[in-house]
């Protein structure tokens, strides 16, 4: 059986320090526990610490960049990337949905 966990790149985005928005308290903690439960708890742990980037209050230049450098330097085909975010987030439209950085701005709609 082959083992696809070395094609596996962790993502992790927490976002709790808001320009325009309320601060949260929980994604500091979210990233913290989801490096701890897939790289370091040697009893559970699945993925060697190089496998995980974390981005924590990125803009939203930041959040691009990273994910683009992340599409750039890929190293084969049939990479599997897991993201996670922690923080607000946004619809936008009907079918679309927006994670906010810490320089998003709300829109407000008027009725």
């Amino acid at each position: 059986m082959v083992d696809h966990r070395s094609r596996v790149t962790i993502f992790s985005v927490g976002v709790w320090q808001y320009h325009h928005m309320p601060r949260l308290t929980g994604p500091q903690q979210d990233v913290q526990n989801l490096r701890r439960i897939l790289t370091q708890d040697q009893g559970i742990a699945l993925f060697r610490p190089h496998q995980y980037q974390e981005l924590n209050n990125p803009t939203s230049e930041q959040l691009r960049q990273s994910v683009n450098t992340y599409v750039y330097n890929r190293g084969a085909d049939n990479d599997i990337l897991i993201f996670y975010f922690s923080g607000h987030g946004s619809p936008v439209g009907a079918n679309d949905f927006a994670f906010c950085t810490v320089d998003t701005q709300p829109m407000i709609e008027e009725r």
